[in-house]
């Protein structure tokens, strides 16, 4: 989903203007694409990758285990 229309279809514009790699940059979202809509799924994968190398939202997280005395 875009923001708003882009020009021609760039990574950058994408960044700046996809709803979806939005939410993926800032780790607020997970990759899963469904056949046949796998147009950007590349692109998704890689700011996905982006968002886990920097540690960010989900991917910055961690859960601590309480111990049980």
């Amino acid at each position: 989903m875009w923001l708003s229309p882009p020009a021609a279809f760039t990574e950058k514009q994408a960044r700046a203007k996809m709803y979806y790699a939005e939410l993926l940059l800032n780790g607020y979202a997970q990759v899963m694409t469904i056949p046949p809509s796998v147009n950007y799924a590349d692109l998704f994968v890689k700011l996905q990758r982006e968002a886990r190398e920097k540690a960010k939202g989900l991917w910055g997280t961690s859960v601590v285990a309480k111990q049980r005395a």
